[in-house]
C-alpha cells in the first residue's frame, strides 16, 4: 500500500511539472542525442510509445501487446514507488516477475 501511493504521489509530482512546463528527460524530450528536442504535452503518450519501440527494436519475439507497457518496469526502484510511473504499469510486471 505505501509503494502504491509512493507511485501516486510521484505520478502527481510528474503531471505538476509537464503542467508548468517543465522539461522531463525521455517525458517530455527525446533521450540520448536527441535530449534536445521537446514534444508537446498532447505529443507525450505517443513519445512514449516510440521509444518503446525503439528500445524494443532486434530484440526478439514480441511480446503480447498488454505487457508492453511493463517494459519500462524492469528496474527494481520502480516497484519500490521510487520513479512516477502509472500503478497499472507496475502491478502486471510485479506479478509476471514473482511467478515461478
Amino acid at each position: 500500500m505505501r509503494r502504491a501511493r509512493g507511485i501516486a504521489r510521484g505520478r502527481e509530482r510528474l503531471e505538476e511539472l509537464v503542467a508548468q512546463g517543465e522539461r522531463i528527460y525521455g517525458v517530455n524530450t527525446g533521450v540520448g542525442g536527441n535530449v534536445g528536442f521537446s514534444v508537446p504535452p498532447e505529443q507525450m503518450d505517443l513519445l512514449q510509445l516510440n521509444l518503446l519501440r525503439h528500445l524494443g527494436c532486434a530484440t526478439g519475439q514480441l511480446c503480447r501487446a498488454r505487457w508492453c507497457g511493463a517494459a519500462p518496469c524492469a528496474r527494481r526502484h520502480v516497484c519500490h514507488g521510487r520513479v512516477p510511473v502509472r500503478p497499472e504499469l507496475v502491478m502486471p510486471w510485479r506479478r509476471c516477475s514473482t511467478a515461478a
